[in-house]
């Protein structure tokens, strides 16, 4: 059970021996509109059980960058919200959708049960929103939020540059969204494979995909068991 009381938070763990520890993903979702259009997914982190009660359960969090309305017009900026284990349809900024359905996410880190969805939101609080770069921030507050926890000791060292494991996860979306298509989606059989997405997709592991489960692969872009369903 996550609570929803903040606890400070002074001697992060990442290497326990705890069991069951929750899950850290980088999730890719379809864009109701493409701020840039070279970036076809909107991004953000979920952090989720190790095998969620039902799609439906409101057991895992959201943390982003999303869109909101300002005197100037649209701006930028973090929030975290509670959401249902499978994703939403739409995923909800606070002054409207941001993204569509899930597509593919990666499995970036367990993360010690001791550390609630509060404080994780706490310090990913403190990772800056850059409203002037690509994709409105969303897609630099990712890479800068995934070199934070590990600078923070909250997940143990990647050995991989985020951005680099951010493309290995978007090329793992397409491959995705290729195989399997998305009807009645907010976007159209559009997309293209790059080089490598047919090899992501495909990657390690054997078995025909399970359309009612969200793909998941690791940081490297190699498919993993997943335990994500949709709702």
């Amino acid at each position: 059970m996550y609570s929803n009381t903040f606890q400070p938070l002074d001697h992060p763990v990442v290497a326990s021996n705890q069991t069951g520890k929750n899950r850290l993903y980088v999730v890719f979702s379809t864009q109701r509109h493409r701020w840039e259009p070279e970036i076809k997914y909107h991004t953000s982190l979920i952090l989720s059980p190790k095998k969620p009660a039902s799609p439906t359960a409101l057991e895992s969090w959201r943390y982003q960058v999303a869109h909101t309305m300002r005197d100037r017009g649209i701006g930028w900026e973090y929030e975290s919200t509670q959401v249902a284990n499978g994703g939403p349809e739409v995923v909800e900024g606070p002054n409207g959708p941001v993204g569509g359905i899930i597509v593919a996410a990666v499995m970036l880190s367990k993360i010690d049960l001791d550390i609630s969805p509060t404080q994780l939101s706490v310090r990913l609080r403190e990772v800056p929103v850059w409203e002037t770069a690509e994709d409105r921030g969303a897609r630099q507050w990712i890479w800068r939020a995934i070199r934070h926890l590990e600078n923070e000791n909250l997940i143990p060292p990647l050995h991989i540059n985020p951005d680099q494991l951010w493309k290995n996860g978007y090329q793992f979306a397409e491959g995705v969204e290729n195989e399997l298509g998305f009807p009645g989606s907010v976007l159209e059989a559009e997309s293209q494979a790059v080089s490598g997405s047919g090899r992501r997709w495909k990657g390690k592991g054997k078995g025909k995909v399970n359309n009612s489960k969200i793909p998941v692969c690791d940081v490297f872009g190699y498919r993993l068991k997943s335990e994500l369903r949709r709702t």
